[in-house]
């Protein structure tokens, strides 16, 4: 009827309107290569996007009238390169990534209460199968000692007992886990200064209130209205 026909134009407008991209003010430069930006649309909303994407990935979120949001540093050096952090907002809540992100992919994830959250050692792959889809299960040490997960989890959450595995069958895995986690330390997180930081550690100590990132401002650029 005439409801459904409307609605249909509706969502075809609206999806040419995401489509469409838009100038950024000329004042607003990307500060990665300095040119121009754009808007566009993600599935967030409106961001700010260097107008030579794809070569050029620079992004900024933007506020509802289109102005680039602030970026907080904080005095967290990312593992992989040992660039600076800066706290970053996805789905799943706040996170740190590198300046470099997303050329540089490590992030740090914090717990529920705001708190630095150490990543976890990659598990150990066994030739043990997990008992309800056959994949294979995989070996970590947990605060009560080795355990068996499924190495399908979320999609599977078989678990394997490791208590009825032979004492020859868990010696020789322990053995293999220590070699693994000797190969795969545990992260450490550390300050721009290099100091280690407690795993626990609030971010809202770790903020760098002087410091916030901002867009660049092109010296020939008409001043903002």
């Amino acid at each position: 009827g005439p409801f459904k026909e409307s609605l249909a134009k509706a969502e075809e407008e609206l999806q040419h309107a995401k489509a469409e991209i838009q100038p950024a003010p000329e004042q607003y430069r990307c500060q990665k290569c300095n040119s121009t930006l754009v808007y566009r649309f993600g599935k967030n909303g409106r961001f700010l996007s260097c107008t030579d994407y794809p070569d050029c990935k620079f992004a900024a979120t933007v506020d509802r009238e289109g102005r680039p949001m602030l970026v907080q540093r904080v005095d967290v050096q990312c593992p992989e390169d040992e660039s600076p952090m800066v706290l970053r907002t996805g789905r799943f809540g706040p996170f740190l990534a590198s300046v470099n992100y997303p050329e540089t992919k490590m992030v740090v994830n914090l717990d529920k209460k705001g708190q630095i959250k150490y990543p976890s050692i990659p598990p150990l792959e066994t030739d043990i199968p997990c008992a309800k889809c056959e994949r294979t299960l995989y070996l970590r040490r947990g605060k009560r000692g080795p355990w068996l997960g499924c190495s399908g989890f979320p999609k599977c959450r078989g678990r394997g007992k490791w208590a009825d595995l032979e004492d020859d069958k868990q010696k020789e895995m322990e053995t293999a886990l220590a070699a693994h986690e000797t190969a795969n330390p545990q992260v450490v997180i550390k300050d721009l200064k290099g100091e280690p930081i407690e795993e626990g550690t609030p971010i809202d100590v770790l903020m760098i209130t002087e410091e916030e990132d901002q867009l660049s401002i092109h010296p020939d650029a008409p001043p903002e209205a």
